[in-house]
């Protein structure tokens, strides 16, 4: 049962989504490393594409309100159990936009991992275990903050820190663009996390210090 309260049915779906794609892509990738070949085509990413959006859709208007289990993308879109029930509620006490937009946008990100596999790459196992840790730092502060606990939302950004460290010694040598490139998209998505950080931080504090005038 789930009650009348605010919804975000399709963020969690859209995270859904993702993260069903993420993990068959990540099995697709250990088995190309055990076979030694790439086993994933153009048309198997459309069929999961296909098959992950209709089991998205299926599981959110149909089998969640039946089981108390929740799905990675309602933990992440506020939803809770209490005795026996689903409940969505606002920990934070502000408009989480800003939020759940940094949510999805890194988990796409993630997603897009993984696109030399159609191509006939391999992917390399000491990526497919960074790509596994990122995922765990992810979904670890995006639960913090989801919880209410702001300064999670800062976690996310020692993995680009480190990337972006990495680069540099590259490009320092190469002088590539690319690498530059890459320097200035992972600065970009630090930025967002800061000041989507500094943001909420600021209006939660003034709404709390206006309730305690009151």
């Amino acid at each position: 049962m789930e009650n009348k309260e605010k919804k975000h049915p399709i963020i969690a779906g859209i995270l859904d989504f993702y993260f069903i794609c993420i993990g068959v892509l990540l099995i697709f990738s250990l088995l190309s490393i055990v076979l030694e070949k790439s086993i994933v085509t153009f048309p198997i990413i459309l069929g999961l594409l296909i098959s992950s959006f209709i089991c998205s859709i299926f599981y959110h208007s149909i089998i969640c309100k039946k089981i108390s289990f929740l799905s990675l993308g309602e933990i992440l879109s506020g939803k809770v159990v209490k005795d026996n029930n689903k409940n969505w509620e606002n920990n934070i006490g502000l408009n989480r936009f800003f939020i759940f937009f940094i949510f999805i946008l890194n988990i796409a990100i993630i997603s897009n991992s993984f696109d030399g596999l159609s191509s006939g790459k391999i992917i390399p196992l000491s990526k497919i275990i960074g790509i596994i840790i990122i995922i765990g730092i992810f979904i670890i502060s995006y639960t913090k903050v989801i919880k209410g606990n702001l300064y999670w939302l800062l976690l996310p950004c020692v993995p680009f820190l480190f990337a972006i460290l990495i680069i540099i010694n590259s490009y320092l040598q190469t002088r590539s663009q690319i690498a530059l490139f890459a320097i200035q998209y992972y600065l970009f998505f630090i930025f967002i996390h800061l000041i989507t950080f500094i943001g909420c931080f600021i209006v939660k504090k003034k709404k709390n210090k206006n309730f305690q005038d009151i």
